[in-house]
């Protein structure tokens, strides 16, 4: 039963990852690149990313080198998902995987401040 709502997570992140790909994509090459290619390059890292996740939780290594790795392999697992799929240089790939997820760590910070904020109003009725 997990794999169904793996498959569904990975489907849904593939469409979320998709359109920001494409804006970090249009920072990074100009023209960008299409929404298929966006949405199949997700499809490829998050699938890669949960896999290594995984990887890495069975390692049992301690928490920095752990922190270290959930930091650097999804940069490297989006970069090669970048060249494989969209045929993209190394560099440009490179580049778009940060601008990619700096934007990624950009909107779930605003979402982190608007849901404290509603908590705190929340509270304040309390």
């Amino acid at each position: 039963m997990w794999i169904i709502g793996a498959v569904i997570q990975i489907l849904i992140s593939g469409v979320i990852f998709g359109f920001i790909l494409q804006i970090a994509a249009k920072i990074i090459v100009k023209e960008g690149i299409d929404f298929g290619d966006a949405f199949k390059t997700a499809i490829v890292a998050t699938a890669g990313i949960v896999l290594s996740d995984l990887g890495v939780q069975n390692l049992g290594l301690d928490g920095a080198l752990s922190m270290a790795l959930g930091f650097l392999l999804p940069l490297v697992i989006w970069t090669l998902a970048l060249v494989i799929v969209t045929g993209l240089e190394l560099v440009q790939s490179i580049l778009i995987a940060i601008v990619f997820t700096l934007i990624t760590w950009l909107i779930m910070f605003v979402f982190g401040l608007m849901l404290a904020m509603g908590a705190t109003v929340g509270s304040m009725g309390n």
